[in-house]
């Protein structure tokens, strides 16, 4: 099969933000870092260990992504004389006022000072009508054309500071066998978790099919076990140990909640609270009113997966 030249490309969650401490308030609308969440990333911009290699770095719009990613390379910006890139399509997934952005005329008057090129970004993207709704449709559209972006671009070392269900969706971070399920996967919390600030490189090809392929680079996944991948603070307690899990929705006691995983062909993307496997998942077809031990090997995954194909 033929391929063209590969790209690394560097995947980062944004620092810790002030919905991601307790009261966990997802009422916030586009919520700022919290005093520690611009320590991890200030940290993380000392301590990265592939910034000179960078050409390339695009974030989210939502706040936290952006302020995020310029604390951790506002330096490597500035001495290079390049612009962060703002992405509409890697805004986080849910409807909820945290994963909902800010206005276009908001971001130009407040990162106006800033190396940030948000040309890409357009004036009804923070709508969670049409385009920009979180249904499944529309967010597999998106996470499409940010792959057929990334894949666009001529840099081959690039670096994208997100959120931790889109990163997840968007790497297909999940058996290879049923990439098709990351939504599902998603919901039942069967997915690695993403920690603030933590990072994570992939090799992308681009296949015959003309889809953007990851695949994790081993010294990402040695770094990941050694918890590498997250700064280290000052005070020399680790992130890692206090960061919160993959959920960008940590409370979400709702209505939503009641309905079964499968009812979930409606059109909003219900996510679990915690839906990290270090953490207490959901039973499939309990969830989210019994909970479950998580599953404790990838055979109980791929099991789990098989029965959401076999139900749709």
């Amino acid at each position: 099969m033929l391929r063209r030249k590969r790209k690394i490309i560097h995947f980062i969650r944004h620092a810790e933000s002030d919905h991601n401490i307790a009261p966990f308030d997802t009422r916030l609308r586009d919520p700022y870092l919290s005093q520690k969440g611009r320590i991890q990333a200030e940290a993380l911009g000392e301590q990265f260990p592939h910034l000179q290699d960078v050409d390339l770095i695009v974030c989210s719009p939502m706040k936290r992504a952006i302020t995020t990613a310029l604390l951790v390379f506002k330096k490597h910006l500035l001495s290079s004389k390049k612009q962060l890139i703002a992405l509409p399509e890697l805004q986080e997934l849910s409807g909820k006022p945290c994963d909902t952005g800010s206005s276009l005329a908001e971001l130009l008057t407040e990162f106006r000072e800033e190396p940030l090129d948000l040309n890409h970004v357009p004036h009804n993207w923070e709508s969670k009508d049409g385009a920009w709704s979180p249904t499944e449709q529309r967010t597999l559209a998106r996470m499409t054309r940010a792959r057929a972006w990334l894949r666009s671009r001529p840099e081959t070392n690039i670096v994208v500071v997100g959120h931790a269900h889109c990163m997840q969706l968007l790497v297909r971070d999940a058996p290879e066998e049923y990439y098709n399920d990351g939504i599902e996967a998603i919901r039942l919390g069967l997915l690695p978790e993403w920690k603030n600030c933590e990072w994570r490189s992939f090799s992308a090809e681009v296949h015959q099919d003309h889809v953007l392929w990851f695949d994790e680079l081993r010294a990402s996944k040695k770094a990941k076990s050694r918890g590498e991948n997250v700064p280290r603070l000052t005070n020399g307690k680790e992130s890692r140990k206090s960061s919160q899990t993959s959920s960008e929705m940590p409370d979400e006691f709702d209505k939503n909640r009641s309905r079964s995983v499968w009812s979930s062909k409606s059109s909003q993307l219900p996510f679990p609270p915690d839906t990290s496997p270090d953490t207490v998942t959901r039973k499939a077809r309990t969830w989210p009113n019994e909970a479950a031990s998580s599953p404790s090997s990838p055979k109980q995954t791929r099991k789990l997966l098989s029965a959401i194909r076999i139900r749709k």
